[in-house]
């Protein structure tokens, strides 16, 4: 809130203490004056020179600003010394209208607050002293800051985390983080102050120690892997000189899951490495460069004995160069498709023959990572042998059915005659019995009888 005017002049209330008035005007110290109901009564000119105003009038009240801690307003109503440290924004305060001044930037501030008292130790106001801080103290305040922001953030640091004093004999610890009761069973809170061999077994605290020392003498920094209580650890550690005292900072990270992840992959690339060289189907690697060449990166054992050919050969080439054949098919272009992800795996079969490499395969072709493709491939010639025998000998039985079943037809004709004379005179015979003469009977027994003959001949060659 702005003061318009002095609401109660201080000479007339201390007319009888004109020294007091004196100092009070001519200190080099700042000065303000506050009633009871904090109101500003007055300030002196170091005041109005710190501020950058010419009177009393342009001040504002203390008091109202929202930034002042509310504690402090507890403390000075309660009648309490208080000290505290203020920044003062120039720019802050002139945008809001709250003051004007003709300085600039920020400043940071001392208020030093001392009510006043009558006889009867009734709160009559308060007066505020101000001294700028200098920018020394400032440093200092902010070096203490971040000794204690540092200090704050090691001790609650997610990883193991510490500073030492060393010498050629000793590593002392400074700081810790907390967390390191979970590694040593010790917080970091009373690690600080003991020695390495206060807080390990002599053998690892001797260690530690000529670690630490070679780290600062030598000025370098230090990464080890190491083992305690069955976890695994690694550790990193860096010099930092301050005058003539030597310090160690560093971090200490539990690598135990990853180290346990690490073993169970190599566990599984060897298992899957085992299957790879010990397949009986080739394998061959290629990649995809940025210039579109899917280059030959290399191949399994079975590879080299199912085509022939050294796969070292053919390292570094282009599928077209590696194998001349393919250039003038879709081949490439769909593995680099495949390599690309644009399209899944494919499985094919194909008769290759460039002179050096020669038969008929089967193919399956897939990514087994971004512009990289395994090329998985069997050798088929003996079954595609067996399936073309398979086809021919199918074809010729298919050829003797046919010529079966065209003897068997004329077999079916040449005895359907033969057995059509001797139904038909039979029947003949038979119906008209009686009305046939002997020459009649005769001749037509003897028709009955060759044609039987000449059946039984068909039937006998069909039995030879």
């Amino acid at each position: 809130m702005k003061v318009n005017g002095n609401k109660r002049a201080f000479k007339d209330t201390n007319a009888e203490s004109p020294q007091f008035i004196d100092i009070y005007r001519q200190s080099p110290i700042a000065i303000e004056l506050y009633d009871k109901d904090e109101q500003l009564l007055d300030v002196n000119q170091a005041c109005l020179d710190l501020f950058g105003i010419e009177s009393v009038g342009e001040c504002y009240n203390l008091f109202t600003d929202p930034k002042l801690p509310e504690q402090v307003i507890l403390d000075v109503l309660a009648g309490k010394t208080v000290r505290f440290e203020f920044t003062h924004d120039f720019e802050a305060l002139k945008n809001n209208e709250l003051h004007k001044t003709i300085r600039k930037n920020t400043i940071h501030l001392e208020y030093f607050i001392n009510a006043s008292f009558n006889l009867n130790k009734e709160i009559t106001g308060y007066i505020v002293y101000i001294t700028e801080i200098p920018e020394r103290r400032q440093s200092e305040n902010n070096m203490q800051d971040s000794k204690e922001l540092l200090e704050s953030f090691i001790k609650h640091s997610p990883i193991y985390a510490f500073v030492k004093e060393v010498t050629p004999t000793q590593s002392r610890v400074l700081i810790a983080s907390e967390n390191y009761q979970e590694m040593i069973g010790i917080p970091g809170s009373r690690m600080v102050g003991k020695t390495m061999f206060e807080l390990f077994p002599a053998e690892h605290a001797a260690k530690f120690t000529a670690d630490d020392w070679a780290v600062v003498s030598e000025d370098k920094v230090f990464k080890e892997d190491e083992d305690l209580n069955d976890r695994n650890y690694t550790s990193i550690k860096f010099p930092i000189k301050q005058g003539v005292k030597k310090y160690l900072a560093g971090y200490t990270i539990d690598i135990t899951e990853r180290k346990q992840a690490e073993e169970a992959l190599h566990k599984s690339e060897e298992k899957y490495r085992r299957i790879v060289e010990s397949t009986t189907s080739g394998m061959h690697f290629y990649h995809l460069e940025n210039n579109d060449r899917l280059i030959f990166m290399g191949a399994n054992p079975s590879a080299d004995s199912i085509i022939g050919i050294s796969h070292e050969l053919l390292y570094g080439k282009t599928i077209e160069e590696a194998f001349p054949k393919l250039a003038t098919t879709g081949l490439p272009a769909m593995y680099k498709s495949i390599a690309r992800g644009e399209c899944g795996s494919q499985e094919f079969e194909i008769e290759y023959n460039d002179g050096l490499v020669f038969g008929f395969f089967n193919v399956q072709v897939f990514q087994t990572e971004k512009d990289n493709i395994t090329v998985y491939f069997t050798n088929i010639s003996e079954r595609k042998k067996s399936e073309l025998l398979l086809e021919k000998q199918s074809k010729e039985l298919h050829d003797i059915n046919a010529e079966k079943d065209k003897f068997f037809s004329i077999i079916a004709h040449d005895l359907k005659n033969p057995f059509n004379a001797i139904i038909g005179f039979s029947e003949l015979m038979l119906k008209n019995f009686y009305d046939l003469d002997d020459e009649t009977l005769l001749k037509g027994l003897k028709t009955i009888q060759s044609a039987s003959n000449h059946a039984y001949e068909l039937l006998e060659n069909l039995l030879e």
